[in-house]
């Protein structure tokens, strides 16, 4: 049976795979006529030990996010994209956004950026897999 997805989100963290995550997003909201939504986390917790740079900071970071997004977004004007920031853990924001918006597919990488943070505390794709409240497409 195939499933027909209403809302779709695509996890993005400027990665060269969570490009193709997009492009692949993309094609799926298109073919079942479904709201996109690229996520994008900001993790400031290795700065919060300094709170009087948090705040410039932040607002530097969620600049390059929403630049980020706006970039992977841009060869698609026939489609409207909702474009989210978020600060926290990615793999905790991505699991909580599907829950809190009842989101029916996550499109996300395989691996991303953080190749160091992956060895150390797992793979957000992984945790993802695990903890979604919905189907995972995991692009390679």
């Amino acid at each position: 049976m195939e499933a027909q997805y209403r809302s779709v989100l695509v996890a993005v963290d400027g990665s060269d795979q969570s490009k193709d995550a997009v492009h692949e997003a993309i094609a799926i909201a298109k073919r079942n006529e479904a709201e996109l939504t690229m996520l994008t986390s900001i993790d400031i917790s290795t700065i919060s030990h300094a709170p009087l740079m948090v705040r410039e900071v932040t607002s530097g970071l969620l600049i390059r996010a929403k630049n980020m997004l706006d970039d992977f977004a841009q060869d698609e004007s026939t489609m409207k994209i909702e474009k989210k920031v978020s600060v926290g853990v990615a793999k905790h924001e991505i699991v909580n956004y599907a829950k809190v918006e009842d989101i029916d597919l996550i499109v996300i990488g395989a691996t991303g950026k953080g190749a160091i943070e992956r060895t150390l505390v797992g793979s957000t794709t992984a945790y993802v897999v695990n903890h979604a409240p919905c189907n995972i497409l995991v692009v390679r």
